[in-house]
């Protein structure tokens, strides 16, 4: 195939209707239009982005949808996303989908044929208790509940498992059956944790203040002075154009909300994290239409290190539909397996659609107020919000996390505000007796220092951690080692000669990470460190 420009289109001709395509990875996708339409593709006119209503990554696969001709040189009706495979009678079925139906009054149309369909659809999917959808001669697809139909790709022999549904009333009498869910599918749901009145009040608070950070970062002339800011009121998020992380300020209207959300669910998080666990994030990320769906991804890693994970509790502020780009979960995922493997699909630059597709990823459809409740391991990643006319519209995603106790991974991309930092814990909003924690302000010190980039503090702060068994100083010696301290080196090597803090012994990684401490120290001619790199920062997920 000859080569294409990123914003040209391609189109393809299938029994005399065209398709146009936008081009975004010019090489694997047109790879794989070929193979989903073995039909000649050929270059089109350059119709660009302004033709594409819906962003890339939009949901699972787009099926371009079929027209009688051009009117004007523009399509009548640019995308249809499918419910029903069938309807695209003259493309070849994905691995393992069996047609069905083949009856002389199947439906042609790539349009809804007649019938009825139970279950709720959106106009861009419909993702559980679904029927199908019948043609004039009676056939039907089947798509079992949790079967996360759209485009091209709704195979029913291996669907998607819905999310486990757990009641506040039932946590309050036992939370058993929850946690054991959660040990082993990495996340559940609890509908109607927070209450409908306080949902709305949260979301107006969250407006409120988004804009006036937003207006303060722009009404702000000096570059160094804005960038203190945003780091101060916002934390990195993947795929940020039209999406925000803001971090919360402990108000009263957000502390009785966190209190709400906490004690609604009986003593579940206790019983997962323990009334000690920390405070980690308290923040709310907000999506506009127009935002794109963002790289799976994992907020804290299984690949070397041994950290427990932490627990992020998500509440949506608003009902969610699948064009407002919920979040996609991939349940089951919280382990080494799992992280290698995205890991893999990373390198060889596989498609973020694909991904999610082969992580089994499922979004989180929910009505305001419900609990989604997540081990940090798990691999997940916001969906697209559409253009407003095909759905969208702003989503408001409030989580808190609590860190085990004495588990501190990387927090570099979590978010919670500087004066919140190591003050708060569950036992702070569950309602029981309160817990004495005094202040370590030795800690409190070195983690913001590390936060903020200096590399000298996390050193310190990883021999801090080392020295009271926590697991976590591996991954701030790696930190160090990263922002060019050869001292992060020669810890890592320290730790993998040893083998300890849950990393297994290996003396010949020990000896490669000090072969390469020393090389990085040579280079920059004996100081092995960076400095302050507090420009530096890393994406939160959400």
């Amino acid at each position: 195939f000859s080569s294409l420009s990123f914003a040209n289109c391609c189109q393809t001709w299938v029994h005399g209707c065209a398709m146009t395509v936008d081009i975004f990875d010019r090489s694997v996708l047109r790879t794989l239009l070929s193979c989903l339409f073995p039909k000649q593709l050929s270059e089109g006119p350059g119709l660009g982005l302004d033709f594409l209503a819906l962003p890339a990554g939009a949901c699972d696969v787009l099926v371009p949808s079929r027209f009688p001709g051009v009117a004007s040189g523009k399509p009548v009706a640019p995308w249809k996303l499918l419910e029903d495979p069938n309807a695209l009678d003259d493309l070849p079925a994905p691995p393992g989908y069996e047609k069905k139906g083949k009856g002389k009054g199947k439906s042609k149309s790539s349009v809804a044929s007649k019938g009825s369909t139970k279950g709720k659809m959106n106009g861009i999917a419909s993702f559980s208790n679904q029927k199908g959808r019948k043609g004039k001669g009676g056939s039907s697809t089947q798509v079992r509940g949790g079967s996360l139909a759209v485009g091209r790709f709704g195979v029913d022999d291996d669907p998607v498992p819905d999310f486990g549904l757990f009641c506040p009333e039932e946590l309050k009498l036992s939370t058993s059956s929850c946690t054991s869910h959660i040990e082993a599918q990495g996340c559940c749901l609890v509908p109607g944790v927070v209450p409908e009145h306080i949902c709305v009040q949260m979301a107006g608070v969250v407006d409120g203040i988004l804009e006036d950070v937003l207006q303060d970062l722009e009404n702000e002339d000096d570059d160094e002075v804005r960038k203190r800011k945003r780091l101060r009121d916002l934390g990195s998020v993947h795929a940020e154009d039209h999406r925000w992380d803001l971090k919360l300020p402990l108000t009263s209207e957000v502390r009785s909300t966190v209190e709400v959300l906490v004690q609604s669910m009986g003593t579940l998080l206790e019983d997962l994290v323990s009334r000690d666990a920390i405070l980690a994030e308290l923040a709310c990320i907000v999506s506009d239409p127009g935002a794109k769906q963002q790289p799976l991804h994992a907020d804290t890693l299984r690949i070397g290190s041994a950290c427990a994970p932490s627990l992020t509790v998500f509440v949506p502020l608003q009902d969610t539909r699948a064009s407002m780009g919920p979040t996609i979960l991939c349940q089951g995922t919280h382990n080494l397996s799992s992280h290698l493997s995205l890991f893999k699909c990373e390198q060889v630059f596989m498609p973020q659609d694909v991904i999610v597709k082969k992580h089994r990823g499922l979004p989180a459809v929910s009505s305001s107020g419900t609990a989604i409740i997540m081990n940090s391991n798990l691999l997940h990643c916001g969906g697209a919000n559409l253009p407003a006319e095909m759905g969208g519209s702003r989503r408001r995603l409030l989580y808190v996390t609590f860190q085990t106790p004495d588990n501190t991974p990387d927090r570099s991309s979590f978010s919670l505000r500087e004066e919140l930092l190591e003050e708060l814990h569950l036992s702070d909003f569950d309602g029981g007796a309160p817990l004495q924690h005094p202040l370590d302000s030795q800690r409190q010190a070195l983690l913001l220092g590390s936060l903020r980039g200096d590399s000298e503090a996390m050193i310190e702060f990883g021999l801090l951690l080392q020295s009271r068994g926590d697991p976590g100083a591996v991954e701030y010696f790696r930190k160090a080692a990263l922002n060019k301290n050869a001292k992060g080196f020669a810890l890592l090597a320290d730790v993998f000669e040893r083998g300890e803090l849950g990393i297994p012994k290996n003396p010949e990684e020990a000896a490669k990470l000090r072969n390469f401490g020393a090389a990085m120290e040579t280079q920059l001619g004996g100081n092995g460190e960076q400095g302050d790199t507090s420009n530096v920062s890393e994406a939160k997920p959400g």
